[in-house]
């Protein structure tokens, strides 16, 4: 949730405090209470999916480099040096089994280590041959599985958390539209349409009785003395 949001469902949040400490019997007002308490829930549970998923997003992200340097650093090491001593019967082996330095993006990572898992199946006689441990393979494609689970999992973090964001942007612009302009109704409320007009009207009252007759607001009018 970015700040502009957040500033204006803390607005929203502030407004329907004062409505439900201060309630109005008129059908425009009541209504539009309504429709921003609802509009106000829809938020929280939004703000809950989107930090689902960040943190589901951050989750994945630390599983993901985590099998990137096991891999890397275990059973793409141990096929690339089996490579290297296969090279002596087969020189193309070496390129072949080339890997790259890291860092690299994740799904470039993916895609070396599954053409490494395919080319060592494929010459895994004379890999075999020349040290390569069997087991080592079958490793190899059960920890490419577990990469492409976290990659899913981050790729659906980022969907949610995303999804999330952009609908909480139209519920807060909803909000305010209520708080600051209400909904048109057939009959005005007292002060403007919706919300805004029985609220703001109902904010200044309560405040000139807090503050006493005859107080006026910062930059108010009245005429100068002298």
């Amino acid at each position: 949730m970015n700040a502009r949001t957040r500033s204006r469902l803390e607005m929203a949040r502030r407004a329907l405090e004062f409505a439900q400490a201060h309630p109005d019997t008129s059908n425009g007002y009541t209504a539009a209470v309504v429709e921003l308490t609802e509009l106000l829930a829809r938020s929280e549970q939004l703000a809950d999916l989107h930090r689902q998923g960040i943190a589901e997003v951050r989750a994945a992200t630390q599983r993901k480099a985590n099998l990137r340097r096991a891999i890397r650093q275990g059973q793409l090491v141990h096929v690339a040096m089996a490579a290297q001593r296969a090279a002596k019967e087969e020189p193309e082996l070496t390129q072949k089994f080339a890997l790259a330095r890291q860092p690299i993006p994740y799904l470039t990572f993916r895609s070396l280590a599954r053409t490494v898992a395919a080319e060592a199946e494929g010459r895994k006689e004379i890999l075999v041959k020349h040290g390569l441990v069997d087991s080592v393979l079958v490793s190899l494609t059960e920890s490419l599985g577990q990469f492409d689970q976290a990659l899913g999992r981050g790729a659906e973090g980022r969907r949610i958390h995303i999804a999330a964001a952009v609908e909480l942007d139209v519920v807060a612009g909803d909000a305010v539209q209520i708080v600051r302009n209400g909904r048109p109704q057939p009959r005005p409320v007292r002060g403007g349409p919706g919300l805004v007009g029985g609220l703001e009207e109902r904010q200044q009252r309560h405040r000139a009785r807090k503050n006493g007759p005859g107080t006026r607001g910062a930059g108010g009018g009245g005429r100068a003395d002298g």
